[in-house]
């Protein structure tokens, strides 16, 4: 969906050298103008995924396998 890709470019524009981010999902959605609910939907599906680990208040990137298509 178009708020999961840009959960994931905020995430990775915002993240460190490791790929984390400290980021509050209200933050996000107000610098995104989306809602909060609409940007913890994009995580629970990043992270279905396989494109990001959460644990509050911690996000991280996780890399990509040569395989996916």
């Amino acid at each position: 969906s178009l708020e999961e890709i840009a959960v994931l470019l905020f995430l990775h524009l915002a993240a460190d050298r490791t790929g984390c981010s400290f980021w509050a999902d209200a933050t996000i959605a107000k610098k995104l103008g989306l809602r909060e609910g609409d940007v913890s939907q994009a995580r629970f599906r990043l992270v279905a995924q396989g494109l990001v680990a959460y644990r509050y208040p911690l996000y991280q990137l996780l890399p990509l396998d040569d395989a996916r298509p």
